[in-house]
């Protein structure tokens, strides 16, 4: 039905009781999951079932929290140049110690953008 949402339309309505594991064995099944590139629930049931895994998901190859925190920061950044710049164009004054500071604060980002991607700055 057009309409229904992610869970409304699972086929998968059955559950088992909860299974047990030590701590050892729930980190064997997280990192076998992980590597799978699929949920726990989705490596359990194949494994179970012995079919494959029903949708592997792209494991992302950069550190997506990294790059949000540096597109923040280039927010941030050419706020700040585009308040420079309409100061100047109106009669303003051109701040040189702003402008260094804006310099940095890009070069900052630069790093922060290149460490996400796994590069040397």
């Amino acid at each position: 039905m057009p309409g229904q949402r992610g869970s409304e339309k699972r086929k998968a309505t059955e559950l088992l009781p909860p299974l047990r594991l030590t701590p050892e064995q729930k980190a064997l099944v997280l990192a076998y999951a992980d590597r799978e590139g699929a949920t726990v629930t989705e490596y359990a049931r194949s494994r179970i079932l012995q079919v494959p895994t029903s949708r592997a998901r792209p494991v992302p190859s950069v550190d997506e929290q990294g790059l949000t925190k540096a597109i923040g920061l280039l927010g941030r950044v050419s706020g700040n140049l585009y308040q420079l710049l309409r100061a100047v164009r109106f009669g303003g004054y051109f701040d040189e110690a702003e402008i260094a500071t804006e310099r940095a604060a890009i070069r900052v980002t630069c790093r922060a953008i290149m460490e996400a991607l796994g590069r040397e700055p």
